[in-house]
């Protein structure tokens, strides 16, 4: 159980960031899975990565990458920053390896609670 509109647009989030930072013939690969006792969403891509000294402030609010800049000016920095309070607020957890130049995978993990009987 969830809110279902905050899972979306954490999707929403990784997705859009994926098809805005990766280059034309780059590829984006989505998969959903079981880990566990939890549900695991994973986006990777072959985009333009973070830089490695600035990926401790991915999450934090208004960041965006040196790098991103030359591709999407017109970004607020706010979205990681929104989808990680999401996750939270559900039990969950976000997270990503990056290596600039050669891509992101972005991943989060919601738990699965049994569903109760009334």
């Amino acid at each position: 159980k969830g809110d279902a509109e905050k899972i979306r647009r954490v999707l929403e989030v990784l997705v859009d960031n994926a098809i805005l930072y990766t280059p034309e013939k780059g590829t984006i690969d989505v998969s959903l899975k079981k880990a566990g006792s939890a549900v695991r969403f994973e986006i990777a891509d072959t985009g333009i990565g973070i830089p490695r000294e600035e990926q401790p402030k991915v999450f934090s609010r208004f960041f965006r990458a040196s790098n991103a800049f030359a591709v999407h000016q017109n970004a607020s920095g706010l979205g990681l920053y929104i989808a990680k309070h999401f996750v939270e607020a559900h039990g969950g957890t976000i997270g990503f390896a990056s290596e600039e130049g050669k891509g992101s995978t972005f991943w989060f993990e919601i738990p699965i609670r049994p569903n109760r009987a009334s």
